[in-house]
């Protein structure tokens, strides 16, 4: 049984090259919030959307320093990330991440870096001396200590230039719902499309027998991207 997936993801672009240095590119355009929760209502019946964020940082909790991954995310995350699992607790609500809820949920490797094992939900975390509280346990694909947070939490508390995430429902439509994100792009930032990388993932999954599933990545074409004069690229 093969299954195809498609998605393609919208972020600001970063950075230039200039005689072969790589500089960093400020006052960039924003996607923020409200841009996701327009387009996610736009497309509600061909995609999921997902407007999401990550950096490093370095969180305290009983009295101790854990270095992890913080990623911002809205509800949806479940249906996005790829191999998620909510092991114990709960997922934050649409109206937790409207209100930017201090509300965490940690993986396996974040529990196992605490220093203290008798571990219950509702136990307190700071990051920047931001305090959140944990209410669930997850997987996620990847082994370091990751933690996850309503995106506007994330706004709210670091720097960082999310990207929005677009899961198409039917493969047929991606074309469509390219051209139509180009044209919002366009309309809604005077620096148009050219400011943004459109990056394209196209893969399908083989169930080679039970329970045994084969990621076979096919293509990542990047569109949309060109050099501004005045610097965005």
């Amino acid at each position: 049984k093969t299954t195809t997936v498609q998605s393609f993801t919208i972020s600001s672009n970063a950075r230039i090259m200039r005689n072969g240095i790589s500089v960093a590119v400020q006052n960039r355009p924003k996607i923020n919030y409200e841009h996701a929760r327009f387009i996610e209502s736009k497309y509600a019946e061909q995609a999921d959307v997902e407007y999401v964020a990550m950096r490093t940082i370095e969180a305290t909790v009983q009295d101790s320093s854990i270095g992890m991954f913080l990623h911002g995310s809205m509800e949806n995350a479940p249906r996005i990330i790829p191999d998620f699992v909510l092991n114990d607790g709960r997922m934050f609500t649409r109206k937790e991440v409207d209100e930017g809820a201090r509300l965490m949920l940690v993986n396996q490797h974040f529990l196992e870096n605490m220093p203290d094992s008798n571990f219950i939900l509702g136990e307190q975390v700071s990051i920047n001396s931001v305090d959140y509280s944990i209410i669930g346990v997850i997987d996620l694909p990847m082994e370091s200590p990751r933690a996850l947070i309503p995106i506007t939490t994330f706004d709210a508390n670091n720097t960082a230039f999310p990207s929005l995430t677009m899961k198409v429902n039917n493969v047929e439509q991606i074309p469509l719902i390219e051209e139509e994100v180009k044209s919002w792009l366009n309309d809604e930032f005077d620096q148009g499309e050219e400011a943004f990388s459109l990056i394209k993932d196209d893969y399908w999954v083989d169930q080679l027998s039970e329970g045994i599933l084969l990621f076979k990545f096919v293509m990542g074409a990047i569109t949309g991207i060109s050099v501004l004069v005045g610097g965005i690229g």
